[in-house]
């Protein structure tokens, strides 16, 4: 298959292809990973496949890739409730089992970039909470697109826009109203697909690395 194949099928992502997964994530966020860890690694890889693992066998239909005979051209991961799948996290045991190999250093990351990382989770969380107090129409139940990349070989064929499309199709089978993303102020091409989409800015929200654009939009 060529960078001219558009015979994508979304569907399900399997076990076998969150290595691929990993690598459009890696190639995707490279700026954000580098920020965090100082760069990919073969540890690095390993935690996004453990944590792309939980998600899936969590919610399976949350976790959506584009494939054409055998390629993996992008992905999408749509979350309907955020707190069940933490939920599960901790209560199969996956916090657990990150930790211990975080401990036995299969995943190269040391104390200093786990505490950059929750720093920023735990500034970005606040923020939410504030956003969520002066925004009203956030009260509905609000699913959350978590990640959504696609291959640098395959850009430019509307896998994003396949994607986006069959995930908000998804959620909207499921109790959740609205759907909410952010995007770098600077994603020009991924702010206009999401506008296309029907997703409007509501506010802005920061971490260290910069602002985001929050966006919303209905599921009803």
């Amino acid at each position: 298959m060529n960078c001219y194949q558009t015979s994508w099928i979304i569907r399900p992502s399997r076990e076998t292809e969150l290595s691929s997964v990993s690598q459009i994530f890696l190639q995707g966020f490279a700026d954000s990973v580098n920020h965090y860890v100082g760069g990919s690694s073969a540890g690095i890889e390993q935690a996004l496949e453990d944590v792309f693992a939980a998600i899936l066998e969590c919610q399976p239909q949350s976790f959506l890739v584009a494939n054409a005979k055998g390629k993996i051209g992008g992905y999408i991961i749509a979350i309907p409730d955020m707190q069940e799948l933490w939920r599960y996290v901790v209560l199969q045991g996956h916090l657990g089992k990150w930790a211990k190999r975080w401990l036995q250093g299969e995943y190269g990351i040391g104390l200093l970039q786990v505490l950059a990382l929750a720093l920023n989770k735990l500034g970005f969380a606040l923020s939410q909470i504030r956003l969520n107090a002066k925004t009203p129409k956030l009260r509905g139940h609000t699913a959350q697109i978590l990640s959504i990349a696609v291959h640098p070989s395959y850009r430019g064929q509307g896998i994003g826009h396949a994607l986006l499309q069959k995930a908000i199709a998804y959620l909207a089978t499921t109790p959740a109203t609205l759907v909410k993303l952010e995007v770098r102020p600077d994603n020009v091409p991924a702010r206009r697909l999401y506008e296309s989409m029907g997703f409007q800015a509501i506010s802005t929200s920061e971490d260290s690395q910069g602002q985001w654009i929050v966006m919303l939009r209905s599921l009803r």
